[in-house]
């Protein structure tokens, strides 16, 4: 197995259950080897599931997440208290 290239990408979520809206920043490491290509997904340094199979939020228990697409727009959230 070999590491063919790498890449930092920042990936944005909404909770649907409060709808805050975060990003977070993923590792991408491309390997090949004699069975094909495939891609590592490290979060924070450790080896973890691809950003689009997120747990769910950390500001509430709310588990149903939504990815928001690389280059996306971020949702217009209204002003405070609206």
């Amino acid at each position: 197995m070999r590491e063919t290239d790498s890449s930092v990408e920042t990936w944005s979520f909404q909770c649907q259950n409060c709808h805050t809206i975060w990003q977070d920043t993923y590792e991408a490491r491309y390997h090949a080897d004699f069975g094909g290509e495939f891609v590592v997904w490290r979060h924070r340094g450790v080896i973890s599931m691809p950003p689009w199979l997120h747990a769910g939020c950390s500001a509430c228990p709310g588990a149903s997440v939504r990815v928001i697409p690389l280059g996306g727009n971020v949702p217009y959230q209204g002003r405070a208290g609206m």
